[in-house]
């Protein structure tokens, strides 16, 4: 199958070149023919893709060849339907420069402000241990005076890291980016690792199961039609790492997603130099597609499960995520594959870690990805009303366009990681600055400090047998 997948690629490059010389020469304006020979091309990629993903080995050839046959017999008979008069407008570029970088691992030095923890009220700061994790990958836990207690490292060939928790007395749970989701115990012994394309986020139910959000190259249907996409999904983990299921989502959110979204990932298919470096990818990586690129319509950050019923919101048992490309964090019913409630479209931009408090509102970190300004908001989730926020004024000089955590401490404090600015502060409902921390590790070669992705207050260490020691 991969094979003739790559045979009717050429094909298809070389039959997109000949069309283009023998039919589509002279100006480059619009043409009906020339729309034409665009949507035929457009069907047999997707056929392609269909058949390359899903490596099906019966129809994949037969699809192909025909499409390929039909798409340069008939591409001179719709030639008689161009006109010479016809104009078109230039192409918009596909995407923004930024939506191709990664999360940014360095962020540059902008002042000699000191570093390490430069604010330490304790009278009002939640006293405990901070957990948190740089790319490196190495996960640290750190007191409140800025000391580095423990440092747990995992060879993972210099892929991300993103979240990490402590797990049951002295072990850590670790997310490496498209490589793998790892336990470790104290010593940074490799206890299991499961191979699947974890990123981002994980949660650890009741039962001790683990609900950690993974992705695979797939082709999906919006509004019938197949669109290839880096699809996010949940894979359910014992706590010995074994693979009990996975729940797919995509149906309970495809449609949130607006017409220009799919329109983009045509027009990239059109594109012979796209289809040339996915396939590159996948021979070197085995992965067609890869985050932060056009085909990552998901980019999910977030899982949260609801430990109680919230009327009118979902069930114990449901799903909180957010789904970064689309503004989206929603509600979601794993058996049913039903989005129950959802917010964020037109409101919040790029966000990152939602969270059900206590009072049954929703805390979430809005990157406000463009504007150069951050917020972290309360919502009530009823009325989808902002009850609460810190710096929707912009006043204060706090903004991080990727990732980026707000973590409910039990005083009724929040503790904000904003992550490329490797910077985290703690603050009190009427936004006093109680604790900070300015991450002391800066590269002098090239001036740039290292991002932080998400910091942990640990406030009950006496749950932790080997916390112990630090008390």
């Amino acid at each position: 199958a991969f094979i003739f997948a790559s045979i009717c690629l050429l094909l298809f490059i070389f039959g997109r070149s000949a069309l283009s010389r023998y039919y589509m020469s002279g100006p480059q304006g619009f043409s009906v023919f020339r729309f034409s020979i665009k949507v035929m091309l457009l069907i047999a990629a997707g056929a392609l893709f269909w058949g390359f993903v899903k490596r099906d080995k019966k129809t994949m050839p037969v699809i192909c060849g025909i499409l390929y046959i039909l798409f340069i017999a008939l591409a001179p008979v719709t030639a008689l339907l161009s006109s010479p008069d016809e104009t078109e407008t230039p192409e918009r570029p596909l995407t923004e420069t930024l939506r191709t970088l990664g999360y940014v691992q360095w962020a540059p030095v902008e002042s000699t402000e000191a570093v390490g923890v430069t604010i330490h009220d304790p009278n009002l700061a939640l006293q405990g241990l901070n957990l948190f994790t740089t790319w490196d990958p190495q996960t640290y836990l750190m007191d409140m005076e800025g000391n580095i207690l423990h440092t747990w490292y995992l060879d993972s060939r210099d892929h991300e890291s993103f979240h990490a928790e402590m797990f049951g007395n002295r072990d850590l749970l670790v997310v490496v980016v498209d490589e793998t989701f790892a336990k470790l115990d104290w010593d940074s012994n490799l206890l299991w690792k499961t191979k699947i394309r974890a990123h981002h986020d994980f949660h650890v139910a009741e039962n001790g199961h683990i609900y950690a959000l993974a992705r695979k190259d797939s082709i999906v249907f919006i509004n019938r039609l197949p669109v290839p996409i880096l699809e996010d999904y949940i894979a359910v983990l014992t706590p010995e790492g074994d693979l009990i299921k996975t729940i797919p989502f995509f149906d309970s959110v495809k449609d949130e997603y607006p017409v220009e979204k799919i329109t983009e990932i045509y027009k990239s298919i059109l594109n012979p130099k796209t289809i040339a470096q996915m396939i590159t990818r996948k021979i070197t990586s085995q992965f067609l597609f890869k985050h932060d690129l056009l085909f990552d319509i998901m980019h999910t950050n977030t899982i949260e499960i609801l430990d109680r019923d919230l009327p009118g919101i979902g069930k114990k048992g449901d799903f909180l995520l957010s789904v970064r490309e689309i503004d989206l964090i929603g509600v979601i019913d794993p058996d049913k594959n039903q989005l129950l409630w959802k917010w964020g479209p037109g409101h919040i931009s790029k966000q990152h870690r939602p969270t059900v408090l206590t009072n049954d509102n929703i805390l979430l970190f809005d990157n406000g990805y463009g504007s150069g300004i951050s917020r972290i908001l309360e919502i009530d989730p009823p009325t989808k009303r902002i009850v609460w926020d810190y710096n929707s004024d912009g006043s204060k000089d706090f903004y991080s366009s990727r990732a980026g955590a707000a973590l409910p401490l039990p005083n009724g404090n929040t503790l904000i990681t904003e992550t490329q600015s490797g910077r985290v502060f703690e603050i009190t409902r009427d936004g006093k600055i109680v604790w900070h921390y300015l991450n002391p590790n800066v590269n002098e070669d090239t001036s740039m400090r290292e991002t932080i992705f998400h910091m942990e207050r640990i406030t009950n260490p006496q749950d932790f047998p080997v916390l112990k020691q630090f008390q």
